[in-house]
């Protein structure tokens, strides 16, 4: 059954949302809201047709406005910003477990979240402000700290305004900078093929990739403006000896070829966020990021319309039991992977300053995965089908090792902790087909290391 609903959120804003119902015979009594992308405004389909088929009632909202994923025009329109922020989603979740209610005469048995990117973000807007509405969250890649994730967004994209700057890094440049970084890092965990495991043990020193002055127009090497502008990448945003948005890992030159040697695009989501949302200027230019601006952003979410979820209380959530799985990609330089690791030990931070009174152990409720060159949410060099949101191709095993969803349901309902989930690459990235590699993915900190044998299995792997 396939319903379709639209609602009032305030006097002049309504949202959207489609709830799909298997039949009562194959429903596994469980509820699955499914996140978005980008700025949404459409119902995440593909997601909710993949909840169907494991027998979810499946949820998805539009966010509350209609446009494509990379339009944030409607911004300038606060009831929206509120909407997008947490409360279309929210409000959703409450009138589909009331519609679920009615269609099998039962609540359901347990409700779950699943989402990557801008869905990521809602997850933790959820588990941080309606701890009741999920009772476990599988989250990627999450933009959880709205206000900074755009303000990056302009800053990287300064070295890249025109392509003509002498700062400005060529396609041909990236893949230098990233053989180089393979020939520094990739042998790490014990085995050269080409992935780098773990960024964070690699001291990545990019002067290797300094011309000599023969070579000044070489597409090998950069410039020393070039070099700069790599490193400020690299090094991410600091004023004060803070950090407002970490750095690149090294290992994501390639998805960083597509995104900051294409500024235009890369820049745009950003654009947006400031010009309507935090500033109400839409002559604004990008070019003139600055920390002021990003100040400017945390007093207009003060009020709570932008929604970040950089929030590391989740004692609520943790005193009802729910449980949060949360992963994020090595060779993500969309949502640089460093902001869940930084979420992650603030969140441990938090606990640790309540005292032994609460001895409470983040990692029985909350657990991190880095996946090694993952991409943003997909994709990448790496493997990285682990039955995800977002994710094209299907696990080649529905099982509690091989699907991460299934694993959260498992460790919800089970008790049973995740210690690792093995993620898949296939040859020629169709599902179905030869599998070209299996790895272990692990616990942040750990990351995997090769033990001998065939390095395509992930039994030779161990965290």
């Amino acid at each position: 059954c396939r319903i379709a609903a639209q609602f009032n959120t305030s006097s002049n804003s309504t949202a959207v949302f489609e709830l799909w119902l298997p039949l009562s015979s194959n429903w596994n009594s469980r509820f699955l809201t499914v996140g978005n992308g980008g700025w949404a405004g459409a119902v995440n389909y593909p997601d909710v047709g993949r909840g169907l088929k494991l027998n979810f009632a499946s949820m998805s909202t539009n966010t509350g406005h209609n446009s494509s994923g990379g339009d944030g025009t409607w911004f300038q329109y606060q009831e929206q910003s509120f909407d997008f922020g947490y409360r279309a989603l929210h409000l959703s979740v409450e009138y589909s477990k009331q519609i679920i209610s009615a269609y099998y005469s039962t609540q359901q048995s347990y409700s779950y979240y699943w989402g990557c990117s801008t869905g990521g973000r809602q997850g933790f807007v959820e588990v941080q402000r309606f701890p009741n509405d999920f009772d476990g969250a599988l989250i990627g890649d999450p933009v959880i700290w709205q206000t900074h994730e755009e303000a990056w967004e302009d800053y990287a994209g300064i070295g890249f305004y025109p392509n003509t700057s002498e700062t400005f890094i060529s396609v041909e440049q990236w893949d230098a900078i990233h053989e180089e970084a393979l020939s520094q890092c990739d042998g790490i965990d014990g085995v050269l093929d080409g992935l780098i495991s773990n960024p964070e043990r690699c001291n990545f020193v990019p002067d290797t990739l300094l011309c000599q002055s023969t070579k000044a127009n070489s597409t090998s090497c950069l410039t020393p403006l070039q070099l700069g502008n790599l490193k400020r990448l690299y090094g991410g945003w600091i004023e004060n000896n803070t950090v407002v948005w970490p750095g690149v890992p090294v290992g994501s030159e390639l998805q960083g070829l597509l995104y900051y040697t294409n500024a235009e695009v890369a820049g745009s989501y950003g654009l947006d966020y400031y010009r309507y949302a935090i500033l109400n200027d839409s002559t604004w230019n990008s070019t003139a990021i600055t920390i002021e601006d990003v100040k400017i952003a945390e007093q207009v979410e003060t009020y709570g319309a932008l929604a970040s979820a950089y929030d590391p209380d989740l004692t609520a959530f943790h005193a009802k039991g729910g449980k949060i799985l949360h992963y994020h990609g090595w060779q993500d330089s969309v949502v640089n992977t460093g902001i869940s690791s930084m979420y992650y030990t603030n969140v441990l931070a938090h606990f640790a300053s309540l005292g032994n009174a609460t001895a409470v152990k983040v990692p029985d409720f909350y657990r991190l995965f880095m996946i090694p060159e993952m991409g943003h949410c997909q994709g990448g060099d790496g493997p990285w089908v682990i039955g995800a949101a977002g994710q094209p191709l299907e696990s080649p095993s529905n099982d509690t090792m091989h699907n991460a969803l299934l694993a959260l349901v498992d460790w919800t309902e089970g008790g049973s902790a995740p210690e690792k989930i093995v993620a898949t690459k296939y040859v020629n990235e169709t599902t179905g087909g030869e599998v070209a590699y299996q790895r272990p993915i692990c616990l942040w900190p750990e990351a995997p290391v090769f033990l001998g044998g065939d390095a395509t299995k992930e039994t030779s792997w161990e965290c």
